[in-house]
């Protein structure tokens, strides 16, 4: 096996060589390098868990904070957290702190290695934080029939196609009682929301998603949403989506 890379340029840099791999089947070839702990996934450690949240999850959990007071309802409300794509649940661990409500935090992810990490770090701190293994496009072989209030989905639909991605968004709104929060790639030359067909990343073949018709075709109401274009945010461009399942209503203002 080939040397790990030892720096986010070098892991690009190394999926430019597989240029052909990744077009053939880049969720296979993504899946594999997450599902192993490789390329981008190593740079998910120990640091990680004490970082806080990152920009793009500042910005995802503030439009989420407007989502819900337009409805009457705030952060507080939130009890219970399901996140997609948990790694070392390095999230999870911010939410615990800003969410004061927050009794059931529970994250998946097919990282094996960052489950485990992220397992010993809660269990030492007498975190509530409970990480599992598990697959967003299978997500009722991990919670069951469990809903949250509030589930999330930050920078993992790019890895898969518009059917996985399309299937994980419908799951998350039947697993969802308030709100889901969806933070992908922005196109940069189009709102995602007038895209007919997912786009792919040139350098990884990532793919470029409509969200909003995701969530609008399975019968999700669009709260908030947020398109930077070309604007980078921790070295991407943004596309930010916060939505509500149609059993939460419309809620009322107090």
């Amino acid at each position: 096996m080939a040397a790990k890379p030892k720096s986010a340029a070098q892991a690009i840099l190394v999926t430019e060589l597989l240029a052909d791999l990744v077009e053939r089947d880049p969720v296979g070839f993504h899946r594999r390098l997450w599902s192993e702990h490789l390329f981008y996934a190593q740079f998910y450690d120990e640091s990680r868990l004490s970082n806080g949240l990152d920009g793009v999850r500042e910005h995802l959990v503030d439009l989420l904070d407007e989502a819900l007071k337009e409805r009457g309802k705030s952060l507080a409300d939130v009890t219970s957290v399901l996140e997609i794509g948990c790694s070392v649940g390095h999230v999870l661990g911010a939410l615990e702190s800003l969410l004061p409500e927050a009794r059931r935090l529970l994250g998946i992810d097919i990282d094996r290695f960052a489950v485990e990490l992220g397992r010993r770090h809660f269990e030492a701190t007498h975190s509530l934080v409970e990480l599992r293994v598990g697959d967003a496009i299978d997500l009722g072989s991990v919670v069951g029939d469990e809903t949250f209030d509030l589930v999330i989905a930050a920078g993992v639909l790019l890895y898969l196609d518009e059917a996985g991605a399309t299937q994980a968004v419908s799951a998350m709104l039947r697993h969802a009682e308030l709100a889901i929060a969806l933070a992908d790639i922005a196109d940069p030359d189009v709102d995602n929301a007038l895209r007919v067909a997912a786009g792919r990343r040139s350098y990884d073949h990532a793919f470029i998603h409509n969200l909003d018709a995701m969530v609008e075709v399975h019968g999700g109401i669009i709260g908030r949403r947020y398109w930077g274009g070309s604007e980078v945010l921790d070295g991407q461009p943004l596309y930010l989506v916060v939505a509500f399942p149609s059993s939460a209503g419309e809620g009322q203002s107090e």
